[in-house]
């Protein structure tokens, strides 16, 4: 970069001295020309005759500089040349190296991965693109010297010089144009799977801004945002559709942002996603759309991406303005709960496993190897739940195993078929649906559990089995496990009257009735049972665990009532419910679905139920289901449903069983008894 400035100043030098020359040699002519016309036939005027001396003279230093001076554009030329291609090759590694990977991990990230580094990624890339921007200027600047000092001396042997200087300056103003393209970037993606009216979240950069030179025009830059398919996305990073003619398929609430004066970043955190077309949702493999079928898998299956357009910006290039724009990864739209499942599972399959340039249209075709998988499986769950503790190669192993139907070995490659779509062996529903569901449950109901290394999970009912029978009555331990037959549920397992036993599955819904702690502290089958697999003392885990909620019940905000308050609110008595395990000597029934061929289960069953408050309970005895030989019945029926309000007056309930009985009511005393049956 710096020889072109040196070559273009003695070019310069050359060219200006050339310019002289010619001039004077233009005066000496202009006086010359008349004077020998005059003098025809005549002896010379001695000026004359000096005159015409000096001419000669002159032009031979002309003709002594055009040989410097050719040689001297020849190299200028070459230098500017070799300037461009230097460029074009730092350009070149840079976006498919640096910023390639910079996105690479970006979209990894929205899988799980890790990526602490982002900030300091971005910070390489800004001054890389600046180095650049800055050599392309100086070069450009150079060219662009050059080419107006030759246009303006007129000179025709200059004409093949003009002509190579429009051209190295035309293809470094297009090398400045995609530069500039290629560094408006999104630097914070959009969550992976969207929900309509939720709000998009997501950064932009322009991160040669303050290169560019331009700061009025940034100050009153307006970049809008509109979504669009993948299809769509994909079509405008190969160049086969122009950005001007891209449509937008959905409504977003705030679709204009500005960019701010003092960072020069761009975000829509207040912009919502209000609808989005899904009308046109083609299904895999066939015509039909979604308003034919109403699937809501296929409604869950088209992906879609944001579009960023900046206003278009003067940076001194040919032809004009540059017109900025840029693409988001891939993202799913969700109208319903029921398809947030399926969506988080193509979208973590694509984030986890495709190319990032969008250039591959069918990602669920492709095939992945077990080491990858089990990485992806592994980011995605701590994503997922938040949790702190994550998945160990026997979980990772288990998984993979239950993902495949066998036992897996490393050379092994899985298909998206058998990620996400194929019935497991145990249940009519696939891998990806059955661990979301476990992921689901750790995250709303079994942090602490699983944190605190009391929850195993990841484990067959015939291993747990077998572990727990391995103990015996010499070390009694429970083990808690996820089903295998039923979706985001966890089964207690345990070792009583000389047998394992698994009571059955608790969804998220038993555990909204009852929380697990409270469900193995109060059961009277698992009173004597001091330790929890593999050799955690259980009362341990409940001072672990209530030590917890007591950090996290003082982290919160407490409001404070004002007397009027507390004059006006009526007291309440607190409950607990308790489990309790009926066990009744009954036939096993066989062949149930998620049973080891070959394996015999305890013949026993196991129920729960907690007392109830009108009269004494009875045995409830309950059949068997699904891979878990016990079922639990949890009796809504408790001595208060949630909190009992005592009334001020006493009430004779006794007397309100017989209505025969009842002593006349007013209406205070109506009041109060529908007062009662309300929380009754």
């Amino acid at each position: 970069m710096a020889s072109c400035s040196t070559l273009y100043q003695e070019c310069k030098d050359l060219k200006q001295r050339m310019v002289n020359e010619d001039q004077y040699i233009q005066k000496l002519q202009a006086f010359i020309q008349p004077r020998m016309q005059v003098s025809n036939g005549m002896g010379m005027h001695p000026k004359v005759q000096e005159a015409q001396q000096i001419l000669m003279q002159r032009q031979q230093i002309l003709n002594n500089l055009r040989e410097p001076y050719d040689r001297k554009m020849a190299e200028l030329i070459n230098a500017l040349t070799m300037g461009y291609d230097q460029l074009f090759h730092m350009q070149s590694e840079l976006f498919n190296g640096q910023l390639e990977e910079f996105k690479t991990c970006q979209m990894r990230a929205q899988a799980g991965a890790p990526f602490n580094d982002k900030e300091e990624r971005i910070a390489k890339l800004k001054q890389a693109l600046e180095t650049i921007a800055k050599h392309n200027i100086q070069l450009r600047q150079c060219a662009a010297w050059m080419l107006t000092l030759l246009q303006t001396t007129n000179d025709d042997l200059d004409q093949g010089y003009i002509m190579n200087m429009d051209r190295i300056l035309a293809e470094l103003e297009r090398l400045f144009n995609d530069l500039i393209t290629k560094s408006f970037i999104v630097t914070g993606q959009p969550d992976a799977v969207l929900k309509t009216g939720h709000k998009i979240g997501t950064e932009l950069r322009l991160l040669i801004a303050e290169s560019l030179g331009i700061q009025p025009q940034l100050d009153l830059a307006r970049i809008t945002v509109k979504i669009i398919y993948e299809e769509t996305a994909q079509q405008l990073m190969a160049r086969t559709a122009n950005v001007a003619d891209v449509k937008e398929v959905g409504k977003i609430s705030i679709p204009v942002e500005n960019m701010d004066y003092a960072t020069r970043i761009v975000t829509f955190k207040n912009s919502k996603l209000t609808s989005v077309d899904k009308r046109n949702q083609a299904a895999k493999g066939g015509a039909k759309n979604v308003a034919e079928t109403g699937d809501e898998k296929l409604a869950a299956a088209r992906k879609y991406a944001l579009l960023f357009q900046f206003s278009p910006l003067d940076v001194g290039i040919r032809p004009g303005k540059v017109e900025l724009w840029t693409v988001s990864n891939p993202l799913m739209v969700t109208v319903h709960t029921t398809q947030v499942c399926l969506a988080h599972a193509a979208i973590s399959w694509h984030h986890a496993f495709a190319p990032v340039n969008l250039t591959s249209t069918n990602v669920e075709a492709m095939a992945v190897s077990c080491p990858h998988m089990k990485q992806m499986l592994s980011y995605k769950f701590t994503q997922y739940t938040g949790a702190r503790r994550t998945l160990s190669d026997s979980d990772l192993n288990y998984l993979l195993d239950k993902m495949l139907g066998q036992q897996h070995s490393d050379d092994q490659f899985i298909t998206y078929n058998h990620f996400a779509e194929r019935p497991l062996a145990d249940g009519n529903f696939s891998f990806w649906k059955w661990f979301f569901a476990v992921m689901d449950l750790i995250r709303t109901k079994l942090m602490d559990f699983w944190n605190e290394d009391y929850l195993i999970g990841f484990i067959s009912k015939t291993e747990a089995s077998y572990k727990i029978e391995s103990n015996g009555s010499a070390h009694p331990t429970f083990i808690l496990r996820f089903s295998d037959s039923i979706l985001g549920a966890l089964s207690i397992g345990f070792w009583t009257q000389g047998e394992a036993l698994h009571l059955h599955p608790f969804t998220v819904k038993d555990l909204d009735e009852c929380p697990l702690i409270q469900r193995i502290i109060t059961c009277p089958q698992l009173a004597n049972i001091s330790y929890i697999y593999p050799n955690k003392l259980k009362e341990q885990m409940r001072q672990d665990l209530e030590e917890l909620e007591r950090k996290r019940q003082q982290g919160k905000s407490r409001v404070t009532k004002t007397e009027q308050d507390k004059n006006n609110t009526r007291y309440y008595v607190k409950h607990q419910l308790t489990m309790v395990v009926v066990h009744s000597n009954a036939p096993q029934r066989q062949g149930s679905p998620g049973q080891a061929t070959g394996v015999q289960q305890p013949p026993t069953e196991v129920s729960l139920q907690s007392p109830n408050f009108w009269a004494a309970p009875s045995s409830v005895q309950t059949s068997l289901n699904g891979d878990d030989s016990v079922e639990p019945l949890m009796s809504t029926e408790t001595m208060f449903d949630t909190e009992m309000e005592l009334v001020e007056e006493d009430f004779d309930f006794d007397s309100f069983l017989n209505p025969m009985e009842l002593p006349p009511m007013g209406m205070e005393d109506i009041e109060d008894v529908l007062e009662v049956l309300k929380n009754n």
